[in-house]
């Protein structure tokens, strides 16, 4: 990604350049860049452990095949706006690419980021976080935690009222809550919770 960016700044006109980088990859020393990058791997083996964990199981969705969709999803997530690459990862673990398992996929992916929040509120709340915004930050968080709390209760609880109405109008919807389904079942949340914490210790570590 550092080399693809590197030749991109390049063709526009940026002042780059590759020796300036190796160069500061000396100083850093070649074997904590080594370490970093083997900890750097290790987060990316366990977020796509994460999305394996929530999906369905089936011949199709090969470790393999979820590993390509997510490291294809997240190098164009890199480049590409909008968020483009979750789109790619939607379509990509899509076994038929028919409407209902799209929005079932748009469902897990969804579920994804989910967990990947929760996570990192998680390990951010067991620290206390105090070294970056204090020892009582949730104290002084706490009204802008409950806002956001409310609305998305709110925004649930319309969700749910008026559920009737969107699955007769858009009956994809029923394939999307499907999807997100996963986050109630501790077989596959709980594991993809552990995965998402493990990622966010190697990211914290490099």
């Amino acid at each position: 990604v550092l080399l693809i960016l590197g030749y991109l700044l390049k063709q526009a006109g940026a002042q780059f350049s590759f020796d300036e980088v190796l160069a500061t990859a000396k100083k850093v020393g070649m074997g904590s860049f080594l370490v970093a990058g083997i900890w750097v791997l290790a987060q990316t083996l366990f977020q796509i452990l994460r999305l394996w964990c929530l999906l369905p199981s089936s011949p199709y969705l090969t470790f393999e095949k979820v590993s390509y969709a997510f490291s294809l999803g997240q190098f164009l997530n890199s480049f590409v706006p909008a968020r483009a690459g979750d789109v790619v990862k939607m379509m990509l673990v899509s076994e038929h690419k028919k409407p209902e398992t799209l929005a079932h996929s748009a469902g897990v992916v969804v579920s994804d980021k989910i967990v990947d929040l929760a996570s990192l509120f998680f390990l951010v709340a067991l620290t206390s976080s105090g070294a970056l915004m204090g020892a009582n930050w949730l104290g002084r968080y706490t009204n802008l935690l409950v806002i956001g709390i409310g609305i998305l209760a709110t925004l649930l609880l319309v969700l749910f009222f008026s559920r009737k109405a969107l699955y007769a109008r858009f009956p994809t919807v029923v394939k999307f809550e499907l999807g997100l389904k996963c986050l109630i079942d501790y077989k596959t949340s709980l594991p993809a919770l552990l995965s998402s914490t493990a990622s966010w210790v190697c990211e914290a570590i490099a």
